[in-house]
């Protein structure tokens, strides 16, 4: 952007070729249009509103996509804090159990949350630099270790509440960026094992894997 032409664009194909050359100026009287014009023209055109396509931040750009995988593919949930770790897994009749640190069987509504929660977890936010110390996820509060039916594992970490923002910075442990996630996201995440929303009824065998 720039005060005396606006938005400028230029679009290149794979060999560097200029397609594309064009500025994007003020919105339109009507509030849905804009005014654009061509590169080496002195034509200007009002059309439907593309301003907001093209105008954004760095922050805009960047990709917000912390975890990405089929939800219902998770068959084993970690979940480790300072005060220990919880785990679940998932049947052959596709329900949860609580595996550790007792066996229960647990509440699906609750577990499927947490595992469409994380298969689709996007960031509201980024951290200013990439120091894992400084956002505390060198030691995080919770860490969520995510396996899914091939085996591969994915891996969160979730570090310091940022008080201003009442967010929570997170790491996915397979990427460089730092990032900020809600606390309605943090939240969902973070089930105790203790509580009575985490688990369902108790069984000496329930939480065993039906194989």
């Amino acid at each position: 952007m720039t005060p005396a032409k606006g938005v400028e664009v230029k679009v290149f194909d794979a060999e560097q070729k200029i397609l594309a050359h064009f500025f994007i100026g003020k919105t339109g009287p009507d509030f849905f249009s804009t005014y654009l014009r061509k590169e080496g023209s002195d034509e200007v055109l009002q059309l439907g509103s593309i301003t907001s396509t093209f105008d954004k931040t760095i922050e805009n750009w960047r990709d917000k996509a912390i975890l990405r995988f089929p939800a219902d593919t998770a068959t084993r949930l970690i979940l480790k804090t300072t005060g220990g770790e919880t785990v679940l897994e998932k049947n052959d009749k596709d329900e949860w159990y609580l595996t550790k640190p007792e066996q229960a069987k647990a509440k699906q509504e609750v577990v499927d949350a947490i595992a469409t929660t994380l298969s689709s977890l996007n960031a509201l936010g980024f951290a200013e630099d990439y120091d894992a110390a400084k956002y505390q996820l060198d030691q995080p509060q919770l860490t969520v270790t995510i396996i899914l039916k091939d085996q591969i594992e994915q891996r969160l970490h979730i570090g310091k509440k940022d008080e201003e923002k009442a967010q929570f910075y997170a790491k996915n442990e397979a990427k460089k960026p730092i990032f900020l996630i809600g606390k309605y996201q943090f939240d969902t995440i973070n089930k105790n094992s203790e509580g009575p929303e985490g688990r369902g009824e108790k069984g000496r065998s329930a939480g065993r894997r039906n194989r």
